[in-house]
């Protein structure tokens, strides 16, 4: 199974589901962390890498674990490759395909809030007691 979690801390998993991941991943990469990540991942790249390690790590570096032949390997350091430089041609013309697809006319959008704003106000109208 593939898997892939990218949270910008580890401590916004409830701890139910951190320590299911954690309990049962073979392979991870860490790129820079902060203090309590480091602290939380050292264990799982110990004895080659340490907090300090996780925590100051270069751009484009990472530190890998790998589970080969059903053996996790000893933690290694790795650096990715640069992609290439984007314009700002490129940029525009992301944003131009991402509007034309997925966007909307502001309009249609307002009155779509509006229609769900008077559905919820119609369904908090009190109704009046049948005698």
């Amino acid at each position: 199974m593939g898997l892939v979690i990218a949270h910008q801390f580890i401590g916004q998993l409830e701890d139910e589901i951190r320590d299911a991941v954690f309990g049962n991943v073979g392979s991870m990469a860490a790129f820079r962390v902060g203090p309590d990540d480091g602290e939380f991942l050292e264990k799982q790249f110990a004895p080659v890498f340490n907090q300090q390690d996780l925590i100051n790590i270069d751009n484009r570096n990472c530190y890998v674990r790998m589970l080969i032949d059903g053996q996790t390997s000893l933690p290694f350091n790795m650096k990715t490759v640069k992609g290439k430089d984007s314009s700002d041609e490129v940029a525009r013309t992301a944003k131009e395909y991402s509007r034309l697809t997925y966007g909307k006319d502001r309009a249609v959008v307002q009155e779509e809030i509006n229609a769900k704003f008077r559905a919820m106000e119609e369904q908090k109208a009190p109704t009046k007691p049948a005698f």
